[in-house]
């Protein structure tokens, strides 16, 4: 009941074995129209805040319920609820530990006891889940710095990378210039050398052009006038054992010869005069 709540927070109990202070009190009231004792305490033992709530019976009134207590630096105003609300929404899996709703009232021992309970629960639970979140918090700044590394080297082994191409890129123009510069000297020369040789080579006139004409035309003649005198000299030779040799006209076979080199001498003159004219 409210004395003992008066009683347990006011530590006039010399077996209380409480050590924690107490920063703000006040009485809430729920949706449900449920009314509860709200204690707000620091632990000095290792500065952990803790949230006590306590409900109350239905027939006490809230002047019998309520000691309020005020620190130097907080006053009960709509703060306090606020407070309340941001410790809930940190801590909304801590189970709440309440006063019995029978009419008997505890001792207070019992209520000692369950209010030592609650806060042993509630300290445990509130420091396992800083040591979670402060692993948490170590696994992600490991994390981070490995990440950081790896990007590290990965921008320094690209940076690396990029030099070398720059550096190959610049040794491929240079070899481009030069090369250019050198097919450019190159081509140069050609040029001089092609109009020596344009200015070097003799151009033929018309009257050469035809004269080369016929004289590939007399070559023809003459080989074949040759072909045909060798033909003659075979047949001679095939036949100069034979009767038919011997009964032909001695004078027939001279007019053929003579006609052939009379032929061949007509030849020569045209070529010999074209050469001299030439």
């Amino acid at each position: 009941q409210s004395t003992h709540i008066q009683h347990l927070i006011t530590e006039t109990n010399s077996t209380c074995k409480i050590t924690n202070k107490i920063e703000q009190m006040g009485l809430i009231q729920t949706n449900n129209n449920e009314k509860y004792l709200t204690i707000i305490a620091k632990s000095q033992t290792n500065q952990k805040k803790e949230l006590i709530f306590v409900r109350l019976q239905p027939t006490e009134s809230i002047e019998n319920a309520l000691f309020l207590y005020k620190s130097e630096t907080s006053t009960f105003s709509s703060e306090f609820v606020d407070r309340i609300r941001s410790l809930l929404s940190r801590e909304q899996s801590i189970p709440f530990i309440t006063l019995s709703t029978s009419s008997i009232n505890i001792s207070d021992s019992d209520f000692e006891r369950n209010l030592l309970q609650f806060i042993k629960i509630l300290t445990e639970q509130y420091i396992d889940k800083q040591e979670n979140v402060r692993k948490e918090l170590e696994n992600k700044r490991v994390y981070l710095v490995d990440f950081q590394q790896t990007e590290f080297n990965q921008t320094r082994n690209l940076n690396e990378k990029f030099q070398l191409i720059q550096k190959r890129f610049q040794t491929l123009t240079e070899q481009y210039q030069q090369e250019y510069s050198r097919r450019k000297r190159l081509s140069s020369h050609v040029n001089d050398l092609l109009s020596v040789i344009e200015q070097s080579t003799p151009v033929l006139s018309d009257a050469e052009i035809r004269m080369e004409k016929q004289l590939e035309t007399y070559k023809m003649q003459i080989n074949c006038l040759k072909h045909n005198i060798q033909r003659v000299q075979q047949f001679i030779l095939s036949n100069q054992n034979q009767e038919l040799f011997d009964n032909l006209p001695m004078e027939n076979f001279q007019n053929v010869v003579q006609t052939h080199r009379n032929h061949i001498d007509q030849i020569r003159k045209q070529i010999q005069s074209v050469q001299t004219n030439t």
